[in-house]
């Protein structure tokens, strides 16, 4: 075979690689190329798509509220009530009754958290998911 041919083989093996690269930026990742994550907020309980993070790596929270009161999503240290702690707080007047909102959210250091709802009772109730960065 001639070295032309190696040479040109190679160069389309390697152009096809990098299309499927470019392609393929996976399920659940923002057009920004934040990965994506999707939270339910329900009467009294989170569900997400996952809740195991990396510090420094962007997260989009896409955040829906199917109850049938406000609710409020907070990241918080694990078992932190105070809401001076909030590493990010998306407030009641956003999550209203089916209600959504997304914000973009890079954790900066590994530990243990929480997605958490702290209006009145709600917290109590079960509205409460540990999350993990690591």
């Amino acid at each position: 075979m001639s070295r032309f041919v190696v040479v040109a083989t190679m160069g389309l093996l390697v152009a096809g690689i990098l299309a499927v690269v470019a392609c393929d930026r996976g399920e659940g990742t923002s057009p920004t190329g934040a990965q994506e994550v999707k939270v339910t907020l329900t009467d009294f309980k989170f569900a997400a798509s996952t809740t195991a993070f990396s510090p420094g790596v962007t997260y989009k929270l896409v955040v829906t509220s199917d109850g049938r009161v406000p609710h409020e999503l907070m990241i918080m240290p694990q078992g932190e009530k105070h809401h001076h702690m909030a590493l990010l707080d998306i407030e009641q007047d956003e999550l209203g009754p089916g209600a959504s909102a997304s914000r973009e959210f890079k954790f900066a250091q590994p530990g243990s958290f929480e997605f958490a709802c702290h209006l009145p009772g709600h917290y109590e109730a079960g509205m409460v998911l540990p999350i993990t960065v690591k």
